[in-house]
């Protein structure tokens, strides 16, 4: 799975005293599909980042997330 299976819906900026981003995304691969998944990136981590990589951002905060809870 990489960027291709991911598409950006939209990106809301952090609220009051909060440093999270929020990222809604769409991801689809042979084995499931998420219609409209959210991720919560630190400011310091998005405000970085290229519109163009951001899947990858979400793709590897996923990746964290799981690789922890296994």
């Amino acid at each position: 799975m990489d960027e291709t299976n991911l598409q950006i819906l939209n990106t809301k900026a952090p609220v009051g005293d909060s440093s999270l981003y929020t990222i809604t995304f769409t991801l689809q691969s042979k084995q499931f599909s998420i219609s409209s998944g959210r991720v919560l990136l630190d400011k310091t981590i998005v405000e970085d980042l290229k519109e163009s990589e951001k899947a990858g951002a979400v793709l590897k905060a996923l990746g964290n997330e799981l690789a922890v809870t296994k």
